[in-house]
Formats: C-alpha cells, structure tokens, sequence
C-alpha cells in the first residue's frame, strides 16, 4: 500500500473510534478488556510483593543475608512496575487525545508510513490493538504480530509545516524580485536552503517530498531507498537540488524577459527623396534610421500607399544612403 492509501486507513479507524466515542458506546483511554488486564496485573504484583514482605519479616533470616535482601528488592521491584504502569496508563491517556486531533486535523505527515506499514498508533488509540503487560510493567501493544513496548511505539511525525513556510519563503524573493538575482545572491539563496535542510530532521525532509508542501514535489519520484537512515544526507542533498534547480530557472526566465526589450520600429515614406525608411527606436532613446525596400515599409504599414508623411530633416535625409543614429528624444 502506498503511504497516502495507509494514512487513508488510519484516518478511517480514528473516525469510527470518534463517532463511537460521541455516541458514548466507547470510552478514551484502555478499552474495558485492557482496563481488566491492569487490574489483574496489579493483583499478581501486590501478592508477590506481599509473599516478599512476609518472607522479609522471618526473624530466622538475617537483615544482612542474601535472602533477606532478595526479598526487600523484590518488594522494591513491584513499586517500580506499578509506578511504571500508572505514568504508561496516564501517557497512553494524554497522548491518545493529541494523536487523534492530528490524525482528525490532517496534521499527521505520510513520512510515517515510508516504509510501507503503518505504526499501529491509529489501533493503539481506537482499542483494535491487543495489549499486553510485561513483568516490569512496561505496556505492549501488538504491531505487525509482533509485541512492542507502548515507549517504542508512541512517537510520531506531523507535517513539517514550519519548514516548508521557511523554504517558501526564500523561494518567493526569487520569484518576487522584479529583477534577476545576481550570481552572488543566488548563491546566498543556496546556502540559505542549504542551511534549512541541514537543521531538519529525517522525519520532516520526508514530509516536505511526500506531504505536497512543496509545489513540483509531487510530479518528482524520489528512490525510496533514499528515505533509510543512513541515507538522510544524500536525500537532503537531493531536495536541495531540486529547490535550487527550481529557482534558478524562475531567475533564467526573468532575465531573459528583461534582457531582450523588443525593438519598436516606424515605418515612412518622405515626399523630398521619395524614400520609404524605416525608424527603430533604440532602449537608450535614440533611433536608428535606414532606407527600406517599399514592400516591407508598404508590409509593415499599408497605410503609406495611400497617406503623406512627415518630411525628414536635412540631417536625416543626408544620413539615408547610410544607417544614421538619430539624437536622444
């Protein structure tokens, strides 16, 4: 499944647990069958923590035996796994109403899917998920038939939203700029992408291919093996890349429309020499002036057939057996 057909998949779950929740058929937190295992969890722990007490109060053991120490780190042992249990259970807790308003919300990135399953998260919360109890009271779920400590498990990714803006950003001076960026300047744009990408995480140089933060980026296959750990640096390099790429064709563009001003030309038909020229007004204001055939000056502007023209100037009428540059007007 692709990552958009698995974040699909988790938004379904989360919604039927929402609607089933408003109806109040269902409650947040540990579903009644994970509530009954706790309670059944911890009564195996207060009798192993009673049987040690009992043992440590023998007066035929020493404090100072082995035995007796056995029996006071036990006791200590069964403290620990409850207070690890009760600081999992209030997690699972808070942590529950936060993932479902992301997933709800469209806050949850695809880069949690890269590598084509889901992180069970949306099972977890909507108690499809088996749960199971470990001697040290760490809280596993069931993930791909496998058992995994809710720790291993709680951490996920939202969109990488800030550092699309931050990009952006810097993409709309390009964009923005009435005039071409200068080869030094462009460079400063490279390494400020560069500096962006650098301070990214995996997770969000992910999001920012996969989530369509980025015009153009979902146009663009990027090797999947590049989304593996050890490849974080060749995957940011590509990104830049591409960002980089991008912008310099929007500068190319606007330096070509600005760097080629099309020429605006007259043509006329003077009564003295009985000449068509032709008049080609130059960036500078001054114009160039040259004799023509009467074809293209009749082609240009088939009103000289039948209209009388200004008449030249001595000046110009002299320069007409050669190209003459006319003043500034």
């Amino acid at each position: 499944m692709t990552e958009e057909q698995l974040l699909s998949k988790d938004r379904q779950k989360v919604a039927q647990f929402l609607s089933l929740a408003e109806s109040g058929t269902v409650q947040a937190g540990l579903t009644s069958k994970q509530q009954q295992q706790q309670r059944e969890y911890i009564m195996r722990q207060r009798d192993i923590y009673a049987n040690a007490a009992f043992r440590a109060q023998d007066k035929l053991i020493p404090k100072t035996s082995p035995a007796y120490l056995e029996n006071i780190q036990e006791m200590n042992q069964v403290k620990s796994n409850l207070e690890n249990l009760a600081l999992q259970q209030k997690a699972i807790g808070e942590n529950q109403q936060q993932y479902l308003d992301d997933v709800e919300s469209g806050r949850v990135s695809k880069a949690n899917y890269v590598n084509g399953k889901s992180n069970g998260l949306a099972d977890i919360y909507s108690g499809q998920a088996n749960m199971n109890i470990d001697n040290f009271g760490n809280i596993t779920f069931e993930v791909d038939g496998e058992y995994k400590p809710y720790a291993q498990l709680a951490d996920y990714s939202l969109k990488a939203i800030d550092t699309a803006n931050g990009i952006l950003d810097i993409v709309d001076k390009v964009a923005g700029s009435k005039t071409p960026l200068s080869q030094a300047q462009m460079g400063i744009f490279n390494n400020r992408i560069k500096s962006i990408l650098d301070g990214a995480s995996k997770a969000d140089v992910i999001s920012l291919v996969k989530d369509d933060l980025l015009p153009g980026f979902e146009n663009i296959d990027i090797d999947s093996e590049l989304f593996k750990t050890e490849k974080l640096a060749d995957l940011k390099t590509q990104v830049q890349n591409i960002i980089t790429t991008a912008a310099k064709d929007i500068n190319g563009r606007k330096s070509s429309a600005t760097s080629t001003p099309k020429e605006k030309a007259f043509y006329g038909f003077d009564e003295d020499s009985k000449k068509y020229y032709k008049r080609v007004m130059l960036p500078d204001g001054s114009y160039n002036l040259s004799i023509v055939p009467a074809e293209e000056a009749v082609a240009a502007n088939p009103d000289l057939i039948e209209q009388n023209t200004i008449y030249l100037t001595d000046e110009e009428l002299s320069g007409l057996n050669t190209d003459f540059v006319g003043p500034q007007v």
